[in-house]
């Protein structure tokens, strides 16, 4: 009867019961510094502030923008080349 209401309790307060997987980004946020892995695996508890800085978000669509241009530049290398060889 305790683990039920547990769960109930776990399950009303949103705490799925889903294992967290390991992943790569954890398991570098780890060596960097353990302490991080606990941030970074407990959101709901600790925010992030990279997520709400605007500079950081500008630069990630600035990045974005340079990947496009770059992909539009190849292909017009690409078709440039086949055409005069």
């Amino acid at each position: 009867m305790i683990i039920f209401a547990a769960k109930s309790i776990a399950f009303m307060n949103g705490i799925s019961n889903k294992k967290k997987l390991f992943t790569k980004s954890a398991f570098k946020i780890a060596l960097e510094c353990p302490r991080k892995l606990y941030y970074y695996r407990n959101p709901e508890i600790y925010a992030n502030a990279d997520v709400e800085d605007e500079f950081l978000q500008a630069l990630a669509e600035g990045g974005f923008q340079v990947g496009e241009l770059a992909t539009m530049a190849m292909v017009f290398i690409w078709e440039f080349f086949n055409q005069h060889v």
